[in-house]
């Protein structure tokens, strides 16, 4: 699914809404209809250049293998350095976020009931748990999961949780859900006990956030009700483009130039200006004054509205001229400069992500569907899910990693930020995920 890219209302970018409410059925976009859109748009622009070379007899121009080529080559811009990203696209804080579960969550907080809330949100490699974040915020205990080696064991140790989670009075909060679970018949012991538990009212108050993917699994093995689920609203492009101005200027120095991200190749402004993007005082302007390029639309989708897939693919798209100064950021005067700086952005046709493999086969989809319902695995937590040797497994793994969809911290594999979207693009073609926000 694929979030409204375009908006006529002023809205704030952070939202948390019911699941019924995330994405409106008028804004789900197909990706490949939005490639197709932006060649047209690309082919459009072309075609006086082509028309004229043509019409004069000029040599043929450069073919678009030979213009990605130039636009990468010696000659041509250059992924900023990461120093430079620190200031233009520095990683967010998150307290926006934080604030905004805070007043969703206001009508929760206030209710006499104990049944612990839900917040969905995407799980990936680097994923910031918002609830986490809220729960120190607020001084809340925080749960971590029971390791898995334990949920496969005997019925005890889940005993022992439970226990300790409900003679500790405090207000809680379990941030990963979808690490509480095996998806064999004794490794999701644990799971349906902690959620009849919950669903009871007997753990006290707490909070509880899961991968949507995963929830929608754990809503087939465990047949209770939920009633206070949230989920972040997915940005659309109009978001998108208020946020990651609002992040090139929380690093921008007092008195340095202001930054103009433009459309490598083609100069068309990516962001908003400044000016455009505070009007001037502060305040953010209505929507429908804030140009959306066909970049920020394609982010939006392939996305599906992440703020932090959306950052690391940003930072990926971020060059620089070759010969700009290495001190460019770190210019300052006594005023602010009249003169802007310009970062150009790649097109995101050229922008680097997972794409289905030539050899992709059965059982690499089987991989990526058990990676994403359960928030990461290690090979040997993996192979007694698959209905592939350990050997075989390993293979897949690392064929995945190569491609980009996967990474591997300690002895966890986990989807990446750019491999998330994409895994979730090829298991719904393949007919592996229900909608997620369908609860």
């Amino acid at each position: 699914m694929a979030p409204d890219s375009e908006s006529s209302e002023t809205e704030p970018v952070w939202r948390f809404v019911t699941p019924e409410d995330a994405v409106p059925p008028a804004s789900r976009v197909d990706a490949h209809v939005q490639k197709g859109v932006s060649a047209l748009q690309s082919w459009v622009r072309k075609m006086p250049a082509a028309l004229s070379r043509w019409w004069t007899g000029a040599e043929e121009g450069v073919d678009g293998a030979e213009a990605a080529e130039a636009l990468s080559g010696e000659n041509g811009p250059q992924p900023a350095s990461d120093a430079l990203l620190e200031r233009i696209a520095p990683a967010p804080d998150w307290s926006e976020a934080v604030e905004a579960l805070d007043a969703a969550l206001e009508p929760w907080m206030e209710g006499a009931d104990g049944v612990p809330a839900l917040v969905l949100g995407a799980r990936y490699h680097g994923a910031p748990s918002i609830p986490r974040r809220w729960a120190e915020a607020r001084g809340w205990t925080i749960v971590d999961p029971l390791p898995r080696d334990d949920l496969a064991s005997p019925d005890a140790a889940a005993a022992d949780w439970l226990a300790a989670r409900v003679q500790d009075g405090t207000p809680w909060v379990l941030p990963r859900l979808e690490q509480c679970h095996l998806r064999t018949p004794r490794g999701l012991t644990f799971v349906r006990r902690l959620l009849d538990r919950w669903a009871e009212g007997t753990l006290g108050r707490g909070l509880i956030g899961c991968d949507p993917h995963a929830w929608a699994y754990l809503r087939h093995v465990w047949p209770g009700q939920i009633p206070h689920c949230l989920v972040l609203h997915p940005f659309s492009a109009d978001a998108f483009a208020r946020w990651l101005r609002a992040l090139a200027e929380v690093g921008r120095s007092k008195g340095a130039a202001p930054i103009a991200f433009r459309m490598a190749g083609e100069d068309d402004p990516v962001l908003p200006t400044h000016r455009e993007a505070t009007d001037g005082d502060g305040s953010v302007p209505p929507a429908d004054d804030i140009p959306t390029s066909s970049y920020l639309r394609g982010l939006a989708v392939y996305s599906q509205g992440h703020p932090g897939i959306a950052w690391t693919l940003w930072r990926r798209s971020l060059l620089v001229p070759p010969d700009a100064p290495p001190s460019e950021a770190d210019e300052t005067s006594d005023r602010e400069s009249e003169v802007e700086q310009t970062i150009w952005v790649r097109p995101w046709s050229d922008v680097e992500h997972p794409r289905r493999p030539s050899g992709f086969a059965q059982p690499d989809a089987f991989v990526l569907h058990a990676l994403l319902l359960h928030g990461g695995l290690s090979a040997d937590q993996l192979s007694p899910l698959l209905p592939t040797d350990q050997y075989a497994v390993r293979h897949r793994l690392h064929g995945l990693r190569t491609a980009g969809f996967i990474v591997q911290d300690d002895a966890k594999w986990q989807l990446t930020p750019a491999g998330y979207p994409a895994a979730c693009d090829i298991l719904r073609h393949e007919a592996y995920l229900p909608d997620p926000y369908d609860t």
